[in-house]
């Protein structure tokens, strides 16, 4: 089953490709221009920055064709930077599952100054390391607990000079 699914969005992927990459890039939506690419694509060459546009833009219009990112990443490119991108598609700040003891918080950088950045899981904060334009930091916890992540960040550019979010999730 998984091979035929892989086979149709290999397909599908082909077939859309030259329709997304024209309404998508060429067209310049204002959450497709360059500058956009360059925050939410840091590092990353034309290839890759448009790679990940057209594979975020088929997950939005078709939800059940994450194996044609799945397909496309097996493209024989180097995409380690594309792998955390792909972990942290569900959004810019939460937690994943690193195995049953032990989930990661995350959170993107925004392009802080960054003179410090926590992140805190139920009041417990540590400095937070920086991997693939996200801060992350690895916390022992339980499957089916309730847990407040936060993140603290120095911004020269924020009043107050902090930038501070917090949410409550399950794991």
């Amino acid at each position: 089953m998984r091979v035929v699914v892989i086979k149709k969005a290999i397909v599908m992927s082909s077939f859309f490709l030259g329709a997304l990459i024209n309404s998508t890039i060429l067209n310049a939506h204002p959450q497709h221009s360059p500058q956009h690419h360059d925050d939410q694509y840091p590092h990353q060459d034309t290839e890759d920055i448009i790679r990940d546009v057209v594979i975020d833009e088929i997950r939005r219009r078709y939800p059940a064709a994450d194996a044609v990112g799945e397909a496309l990443e097996r493209s024989g490119h180097d995409h380690s930077h594309r792998h955390r991108r792909v972990v942290h598609s569900h959004g810019d700040f939460g937690i994943e599952a690193i195995n049953r003891n032990t989930l990661r918080v995350f959170h993107a950088d925004y392009g802080w100054t960054a003179g410090f950045h926590y992140l805190c899981l139920n009041d417990q904060c540590y400095p937070a390391q920086k991997q693939g334009g996200f801060y992350v930091y690895d916390f022992p916890a339980r499957l089916g607990q309730r847990y407040t992540i936060m993140i603290k960040v120095q911004d020269d550019h924020t009043p107050g000079g902090q930038y501070i979010a917090s949410k409550e999730v399950v794991y």
